[in-house]
């Protein structure tokens, strides 16, 4: 009688096509999501920092709204805040990593959004 094996492990690593390391800080090149729906894009995020606030900072640098409490983005403020349990959680777990960096990239597409779709509705005939 044949057999026939098969996995579910199909997308098992899917994603990330690049990883180095520097001392505990592990850079990954992956594909994260866009706002656009089956739209894609090659970014490097780094995890395994050896403290959130290592962490934080990197993301700061990376997304300048975040945790900042100064950020404006076309005279719109903007601040995203990220608790440092979470942060905790994604700086040792790239699909967390992946997730928040995914999110946090969104962001500025997303506000774009809104504040045209607010000038259309709001604007004077």
């Amino acid at each position: 009688m044949p057999m026939e094996i098969t996995n579910n492990y199909s997308d098992y690593g899917k994603g990330y096509t690049n990883t180095a390391k520097e001392g505990n800080v592990t850079t990954s090149t992956v594909e994260l999501k866009t706002s656009k729906p089956g739209v894609t894009k090659t970014e490097q995020i780094k995890t395994g920092y050896s403290n959130v606030n290592d962490y934080s900072k990197y993301l700061q640098g990376k997304y300048s709204y975040m945790n900042s409490g100064t950020t404006s983005m076309q005279g719109v403020p903007t601040t995203v805040s990220v608790s440092s349990a979470f942060l905790k959680k994604c700086m040792d777990d790239p699909e967390k990593a992946k997730y928040l960096e995914e999110n946090l990239a969104a962001i500025p597409v997303t506000r774009h959004f809104i504040v045209d779709r607010k000038s259309i509705l709001f604007s004077t005939v």
